[in-house]
């Protein structure tokens, strides 16, 4: 095994360790498993590596699940009711 193969092993191994430490389950989506090892204060690149994905993918997975978290907005435009 190559010394970077090597590497990338010990990360995911790392971020397995992180997930069971946490209690989670593992048979968490990619997006919650990108939430929670971003919850843990590694880096998008450094989730990326781990879960053997794309820096771009772990990005727009973080920012999806902001979008979710936050509480929507209410519409301030009162309903129309009635006619001319």
């Amino acid at each position: 095994m190559e010394q970077k193969q090597f590497e990338i092993l010990v990360q995911r191994l790392d971020a397995i360790l992180k997930l069971l430490a946490l209690g989670l389950p593992e048979d968490l989506t990619s997006q919650e498993k990108i939430v929670k090892l971003s919850e843990t204060g590694l880096k998008g690149t450094e989730i990326a590596q781990i879960l053997g994905t794309s820096p771009g993918y772990v990005a727009v997975a973080l920012d999806r699940a902001r979008k979710r978290s936050r509480p929507k907005p209410t519409d301030p435009t009162p309903p129309v009711t009635g006619g001319v």
